[in-house]
């Protein structure tokens, strides 16, 4: 930590002095400072082959200090066809201003019988953000199926995906595209 002379600190670095002095130097922005989704993946349990789950909703929230447009909504390439977005903004690019947030809403239904994996992916034109993606999954398989969506904070990312525990995971499918 490196600390400066209190008068500069009081006229640069106000929001990050203390008492004690300035820190300077990188950190992390906190989560609600940034770009990002609520929630951040969206597990949709059991849906019946051909059936349609309801709408989930997702936040995409412009904690950041400037406005963030949104280029290209678009499922990833693993998404198997298997779910659908709803509500989305009228017009893309769109852009969210700083400390605004827009809602966008997703809905499983499966094709077939089985685990499905993929990911909304939010194209943006921020340096800072790029693409964001909200991971989905849900399955079709039986009502006790389940499916592993999202980070399970153990970093290892290997395992995130994993459900070698499972027999009925073996899925196949084209992709999605830009929407």
């Amino acid at each position: 930590m490196r600390s400066l002379p209190r008068p500069l600190c009081s006229l640069v670095f106000a929001l990050v002095c203390s008492p004690v002095g300035c820190y300077v130097g990188p950190a992390d922005e906190p989560v609600s400072r940034t770009f990002h989704a609520e929630p951040e993946s969206v597990n949709f349990g059991y849906v019946a082959s051909l059936d349609f789950s309801e709408f989930v909703e997702i936040e995409l929230v412009n904690g950041s200090n400037s406005d963030v447009d949104i280029e290209v909504l678009r499922f990833s390439d693993d998404s198997d066809s298997a779910f659908s977005l709803g509500a989305v903004p009228q017009t893309l690019p769109t852009t969210v201003d700083s400390g605004d947030s827009v809602v966008i809403t997703v809905a499983f239904a499966p094709p077939t019988s089985g685990v499905f994996a993929g990911a909304i992916e939010i194209e943006t034109n921020s340096s800072s953000v790029g693409t964001l993606s909200v991971e989905l999954g849900g399955c079709s398989t039986d009502p006790d199926c389940t499916v592993d969506v999202g980070d399970d904070d153990d970093d290892d990312a290997s395992d995130d995906d994993d459900t070698s525990d499972d027999d009925d995971d073996d899925t196949t499918g084209s992709g999605g595209g830009d929407i």
